[in-house]
């Protein structure tokens, strides 16, 4: 059932190309934006409560909710690139409590045309 609720998903996100480009952004952000609020939680749901041979499904369609997710929250992307990454490695999982707000307005002024530069004050030892 969730697989095919992820490739309904994929279907409505690429379903685009009669739309205006303000609506055809809107319908992505849409698509994404369910992916992030419902899908992702509910699949990590299901993986702590399924039988274990369902696990690695439920695994890598929680992987693929990441992917989506990722096509227009960089937060998301982020997180899915550093999926396989040893816990050292990782850039935001380690630092995420100071890089959420700069992510957050990176983001934004991705689909914001009057939020054009972001300047942000760190101290010395985060980067």
């Amino acid at each position: 059932m969730c697989n095919n609720l992820y490739l309904m998903l994929l279907q409505h996100f690429d379903n685009t190309s009669k739309l205006s480009k303000e609506e055809k952004q809107e319908r992505e952000l849409e698509a994404c934006r369910y992916s992030i609020k419902f899908l992702i939680p509910e699949i990590e749901k299901r993986i702590y409560e399924c039988n274990e041979e369902f696990m690695p499904k439920y695994y890598e369609l929680w992987e693929k909710a990441y992917a989506f997710a990722g096509r227009r929250s960089l937060e998301h992307f982020i997180d899915y690139i550093e999926l396989d990454l040893p816990a050292q490695s990782k850039v935001l999982a380690n630092r995420r409590n100071v890089l959420k707000p700069f992510i957050f307005y990176l983001n934004k002024s991705a689909f914001d045309s009057k939020l054009q530069y972001i300047e942000a004050s760190f101290p010395p030892r985060i980067w």
